[in-house]
Order: C-alpha cells, then structure tokens, then sequence
C-alpha cells in the first residue's frame, strides 16, 4: 500500500502527510520487529530459567544441610514458587509451540525473567538467613568469645586507670619529697668555702 501510494500520490504529498505514512510504517513493522526478536529470545530465557531452577533445587537440598536453622516450611515455600513458575513454563512453551512466527508470543523472554528474578530473590534471602541468637541462656561459640574480649578489655582498661592513678600518686609523693628535702650545695660552692 505504501509503495503505491508513495508512487502514486507520495509524490505531491506535504510533509505532514510523509510523518503520518512513516508512523503508520513504524507501528506496523514494531510488532514484526518485537516477533522477530522474541524469536531468539525466549528460547534462551527458557533455558536460562530452567538451569535456574535446578541450580536452586540443589542448592536447597545442600542449605538446609549447611544451615540447620532454615525450616522445612521455608525451603518448601521456595519449591511451591518453582514449580508454579515450571507449570507456568511448560503450559506456555506448549501454548507458543502452536502459534505460527507472524503471531503475536504466548509469552516473552521478559516475562520469564521477571518470574525467575522473584524466585531468585526469595531464594538468596533465603539462604543468606543468619543463625538466629540463642535466647535460653546458652550462648553460641562466638558470643562466648565476644564476651571475654569485653572482659578483657574492661579490665585492661580498669588496670590502666589502676596503673595511672598510682603512678599519679608516686609523682605527687616524689614532689612533695623533694619539696621538703634541702637542696644539695652545689660541689663549687663547697670546695670554695673549703679553700
């Protein structure tokens, strides 16, 4: 259409006119560019997610071995996310495996990484949880240790002041000594008055 409307009435056409033909071009072609573009896209990002997923699923099998303190019930709430988002997965890629390539996607690429990204941070938070602190009394292996670098500085520090202070005392006692003890002659006047 555009051909022949440029051949035939493009020619004497005004500018406005040439915008308006070429926004209608643009409109047209983004949605084939987009189809285009998905086409190579959305394969990788399949694969990409399905690797993820597996990658988590080990991961949670070693966590909870490496970090006793996760629960069950937060392992399984990260299992239920993946497989809601691999149900996902199958029923659209068996969905677009229909569809012809001038078809608007049953999915895209974008899609699949944002569902993977939000699964992908539950599991990260999941598994940089801290030991929680014991409550009960009984203190871990690092608390003990905290607490007798603590003790040992307050006491350090208790026999500094100690130290400062008697020797503060020492020196008022050695000023005062030598306040009310004469002063020595000095050697020349001593052999002068000698002489």
């Amino acid at each position: 259409k555009t051909s022949q409307w440029l051949a035939e009435a493009g020619q004497d056409a005004t500018v406005s006119k040439f915008k308006k033909k070429l926004k209608a071009l643009k409109e047209a072609s983004a949605g084939i560019q987009k189809r285009l573009d998905e086409l190579s896209a959305r394969p990788d990002s399949v694969w990409d997610a399905r690797s993820t997923v597996k990658d988590i699923e080990d991961g949670l099998s070693d966590l909870q071995k490496k970090r006793p303190w996760i629960t069950n019930a937060e392992v399984e709430a990260v299992r239920e996310k993946m497989s809601t988002f691999t149900s996902w997965l199958d029923k659209k890629t068996g969905v677009q495996a229909k569809l012809s390539g001038h078809e608007s996607p049953a999915f895209t690429s974008k899609e699949v990484k944002e569902k993977m990204a939000a699964i992908s941070k539950v599991y990260r938070s999941l598994s940089q949880k801290a030991k929680p602190k014991e409550t009960d009394g009984k203190k871990s292996g690092s608390s003990k240790e905290k607490d007798k670098k603590k003790k040992k500085k307050t006491e350090s520090s208790s026999n500094k002041e100690a130290s400062d202070q008697s020797s503060s005392s020492d020196s008022k006692t050695n000023s005062e000594k030598k306040t009310k003890e004469p002063k020595p002659e000095s050697s020349k006047k001593r052999v002068h008055d000698e002489l």
